[in-house]
C-alpha cells in the first residue's frame, strides 16, 4: 500500500485545524503534567536547540523555551501553530514552522533533543 502524502497531509491539517481550540483547552493541560519529566529526561537547558515535532498549541516548546532553550516547534496544522504563536509570542527563541509530512528539512546536527 502506498501512502499519498499530499492527501494524508490535507487530512491531518483539516482534522487538527478543526479541533485546535478544544484540544488546547482540554488536552494540552494534561500534557503539562508530564513536561518536567520529559524535559529533564531530554536534558533540556539554556542554549540547547530543541525541535518539538507535532507541537500542537506549543505546550512542550513553550516549556523548553522557559528553560532557556532555542526552540523550533513544527506542526502540520496552521490552526495549532496559530494557537502556539498566541500562547508563546516571545521571540526570538521560539520559531513556529509548518511541517509537511513528505519532507524533513533538518539534519541531525541542527537540533539536540527532539520530542513529539
Amino acid at each position: 500500500m502506498t501512502l499519498d502524502a499530499k492527501a494524508f497531509t490535507a487530512f491531518e491539517q483539516a482534522a487538527h485545524d478543526r479541533i485546535a481550540r478544544p484540544y488546547a483547552k482540554h488536552f494540552a493541560p494534561l500534557t503539562s503534567l508530564a513536561l518536567e519529566l520529559l524535559l529533564d529526561a531530554a536534558r533540556v537547558g539554556a542554549g540547547q536547540r530543541v525541535l518539538d515535532v507535532a507541537t500542537g498549541p506549543g505546550v512542550a516548546a513553550g516549556a523548553a523555551y522557559g528553560r532557556g532553550a532555542d526552540v523550533v516547534g513544527v506542526d502540520v496544522s496552521p490552526g495549532m501553530l496559530a494557537l502556539a504563536r498566541e500562547a508563546h509570542s516571545e521571540p526570538p527563541r521560539v520559531c513556529w514552522r509548518p511541517y509537511l509530512l513528505r519532507g524533513w528539512g533538518y539534519d541531525k546536527e541542527d537540533v539536540e533533543p527532539v520530542f513529539a
